[in-house]
């Protein structure tokens, strides 16, 4: 769907009776992912994750994969059957035959051909070419899907041809970019072409990164189980393992953007600053920012500041786990529709129902707690980790506001977001406190 036909000024919002029955109520019409969705697949993860059969395949990491697919395919069924994505107006699909014939348009089609081969070609040269994914960390995930190259393109091409035949309208990303191509540049909408190669790059990037952490976690749990000796390990052990649901429904968001789903990428972030201040938060860009520019750890963290055995210690790590829980729950509410940089439809429940930005709040919250950078072995190094971990705070701030621009172009997103600053429980307790104060 064209975002210039997304851009109608936002309805005026009457004050709702109840604010949890209103905000749902108005979801169940949104273009997001049901409130159940998200839920199912979690409760399917941790069922999944206690009574895994291990050594059902030869390979962890194929164990991993079905794993994967085990979690994904409930959620899939139930958007299908019951929350009925695929009639929701984003997804605009048609599923009558009187215009099938219409759609038979063989020059459309190889356009199409020629878009899926040309972003095939694209994705086979980054890997194979890019010395980043020489490394044999990436190409413990990348081997086996080069391997599998021609089957996938192949899935890839069969996918497109059969949206093609039920999209209303037929002339997507794909065909723009095979017409770009096959004009050698001179035709296709540039707009689109664009929209499509960033929605490409962005899943080149985060699959196989998203993939790789989830990876290593399965490896450390399927050898280790829930330790009960002490706080310290348990608190250890449950740290892990929120990352690892985190990084679980990410890899699920990234694979799994199927149109009849309504779990499409509408577009992906225009402008190069909002790409910029989301890239430099992850592997490889991290490394060199955060070790040279960010630094905001030191020798003293949360652990060593109370005894282990302590009330203190463990209420300390307590509140850690809280918001890293609230952090993953915030992933698992996009259930498969979780991607960076793009805009995927509006999630309004679970922690969305309160803030806009329930992840990068609960996550900036723990950096303090567990780094607590004011404590130092100096003065000079207290401030300067202070300082680091406040430019941390300021990038995800950026990454807020882009990601608000960039959501904010389609209308369901600017009446949550308007809705949330007039009614949400925590906009009012601020302007409560703000009115107290002055």
């Amino acid at each position: 769907m064209s975002r210039t036909l997304q851009r109608s000024p936002a309805p005026r919002l009457g004050r709702p009776p109840r604010y949890g029955s209103a905000l749902r109520k108005w979801a169940r019409r949104a273009n997001g992912p049901d409130r159940l969705t998200g839920a199912i697949g979690l409760i399917v993860f941790l069922l999944a994750f206690v009574f895994w059969p291990k050594g059902i395949v030869a390979r962890s990491d194929g164990e991993l994969v079905l794993f994967l697919a085990l979690v994904t395919l409930p959620m899939i069924l139930f958007e299908i059957a019951v929350a009925r994505a695929w009639a929701q107006s984003d997804a605009g699909l048609d599923f009558t035959l009187s215009g099938l014939m219409d759609r038979l348009d063989l020059r459309v089609l190889a356009e199409k051909t020629t878009g899926v081969l040309a972003t095939v070609a694209g994705i086979a040269a980054i890997y194979l070419f890019v010395p980043l994914y020489q490394d044999p960390w990436y190409q413990a995930t990348l081997r086996p899907v080069l391997n599998n190259g021609i089957l996938l393109t192949f899935v890839l091409w069969a996918y497109v041809m059969v949206l093609h035949f039920v999209s209303k309208d037929p002339r997507d990303g794909w065909a723009e970019a095979g017409r770009f191509v096959l004009s050698r540049g001179a035709e296709g909408d540039r707009a689109a072409v664009f929209d499509h190669t960033g929605a490409t790059l962005i899943k080149v990037f985060y699959i196989p990164l998203m993939f790789g952490f989830a990876r290593d976690d399965w490896g450390f749990f399927y050898a280790n189980a829930l330790p009960l000796n002490s706080f310290r390990e348990v608190y250890e052990f449950l740290y892990r393992f929120l990352f690892f649901i985190d990084v679980v429904f990410g890899t699920i968001g990234y694979v799994v953007s199927l149109r009849i789903l309504n779990a499409h990428i509408r577009w992906p972030e225009q402008k190069l600053s909002g790409w910029l201040v989301c890239l430099v938060c992850y592997a490889p860009f991290w490394q060199v920012i955060g070790r040279d520019f960010l630094q905001y750890d030191s020798s003293i963290t949360w652990g060593s500041l109370f005894p282990e055995n302590s009330l203190t210690y463990d209420i300390w790590g307590t509140i850690i786990l809280l918001l890293i829980a609230a952090y993953a729950s915030s992933t698992v509410a996009f259930a498969f529709r979780f991607s960076n940089l793009t805009y995927r439809g509006t999630v309004c429940h679970g922690t969305y129902a309160y803030v806009r930005h329930p992840a990068y709040l609960s996550k900036n919250l723990s950096y303090w707690l567990i780094q607590v950078p004011f404590l130092a072995a100096s003065p000079r190094d207290a401030i300067a980790n202070t300082l680091a971990l406040i430019a941390v705070n300021l990038l995800y701030y950026a990454r807020a506001r882009h990601e608000e621009a960039c959501c904010g172009a389609h209308r369901d997103y600017r009446i949550y977001a308007r809705y949330l600053r007039r009614f949400s429980p925590v906009s009012r307790a601020c302007k409560a406190a703000k009115e107290l104060i002055l």
